[in-house]
Order: C-alpha cells, then structure tokens, then sequence
C-alpha cells in the first residue's frame, strides 16, 4: 500500500518530503516509510543487459567474415565471407549459378575441393 502511494504521488510531482508527511500523518511507521522511499528500481540497468547481451549475439551470428569453411554455418567460406546460400546446382562457373547462390560444385573446383 505504501508502495503504491509513493509511486502514485511521485507521478502527481510531490517530492518525498511531502511524501512522507502525509504517511506519517496517516500513521505509517517513519522507518517503514524510509525504507519504501529509499528503495531504489533497477528496471533499466537490467534493459541495459539485456541490450548488450543480444547485440553481442547479434554480432556474432550477422558477422559473415570467415578464414576457413568451419567458420561458416553454411560451411563454405569464400573469399572471407561465408557463402549464404550454398546449393547444389549444377553449374560449370561461378557465373552460371542462380542470383544469391554460390554453387557448391563451382566453389569446389575453384577451392580445390
């Protein structure tokens, strides 16, 4: 009940010096009142983490970058980057793949697979 007061009148901008005249005038213990008054909320430092933890996972899994296939989920890497979509076409070039496809028999033969 404190608790909810306390926020209530903060929103209506009373600070806790009025605050706390007007419980104490209620008959509210003055210890009880300091303790609620004093209490502090952490909401946005556990925002904050939650922030920083998924833009690390973020990074991790958008970075494409590779220095050898394993680095890769797709399991080919490419020129530093890994390749996004690697398919199974059939083709005698790189450039004979569909858009937004490496071939995997075309990356092979220019790997040395």
């Amino acid at each position: 009940m404190i608790k909810k007061f306390i926020l209530e009148s903060r929103k209506k901008g009373y600070n806790d010096d009025e605050i706390k005249k007007s419980l104490l005038s209620a008959g509210f213990n003055s210890e009880l009142i300091e303790d609620e008054l004093n209490k502090k909320s952490y909401w946005w430092l556990v925002l904050i983490v939650l922030i920083i933890v998924f833009g690390i996972v973020a990074i991790i899994y958008l970075d494409n970058s590779c220095n050898i296939d394993s680095d890769c989920g797709s399991g080919v890497c490419v020129s530093g980057k890994c390749a996004v979509n690697v398919g199974m076409v059939n083709c005698q070039q790189e450039v004979n793949c569909e858009e937004g496809f490496d071939c995997f028999k075309c990356l092979s033969a220019s790997a040395g697979i």
